[in-house]
């Protein structure tokens, strides 16, 4: 099962290091895979949860294109990655109970049922032990660590 670190977070959500590009560095060199949030604003990058906060180049990205799981959060990131065929696994969503990425993995909204397919995010750690009643494909979670020594 795969372990995604969600933001770039290793020990417990911490905003002032989400989405910040030594964060996610970090987590990959780490061996985790690491969502990410992305903007697109006119023709810039941007990572950021609620705005775009932190320019980047879409290099950077595409360098770790195997490891990131690209969160857009408009739809001027989604319709730019999808009309460019670029090469990265992303998604969109908000509410809604699932999605599909750009590479087929069904990404689950926390505490919704998922199949082997299935990204499931983890909010709390103390559901770690109830989600594995079945397994996904990997857990998306803000303390990797801590989800590793569960299994």
């Amino acid at each position: 099962m795969l372990i995604i670190s969600h933001r770039g977070n290793l020990n417990g959500p911490n905003k002032d290091y989400e989405n910040k590009p030594q964060k996610i560095e970090e987590a990959l060199l780490k061996g985790f895979d690491v969502e990410v949030d992305l903007w697109k604003k006119n023709s810039s990058f941007f990572l950021g949860h609620n705005k775009p906060e932190i320019k980047i180049h879409l290099d950077w990205l595409l360098s770790k294109e195997k490891s990131l799981w690209v969160h857009c959060k408009n739809l001027e990131a989604i319709s730019y990655l999808s009309k460019n065929d670029i090469n990265l696994n992303y998604f969109f969503h908000q509410s809604d109970d699932l999605t599909l990425t750009s590479r087929n993995f069904i990404w689950v909204y926390p505490k919704k049922d998922y199949s082997d397919n299935s990204v499931i995010v983890c909010k709390s750690d103390n559901e770690f032990k109830s989600l594995l009643k079945k397994t996904p494909y990997g857990i998306c979670t803000d303390n990797p660590f801590l989800l590793k020594s569960f299994i």
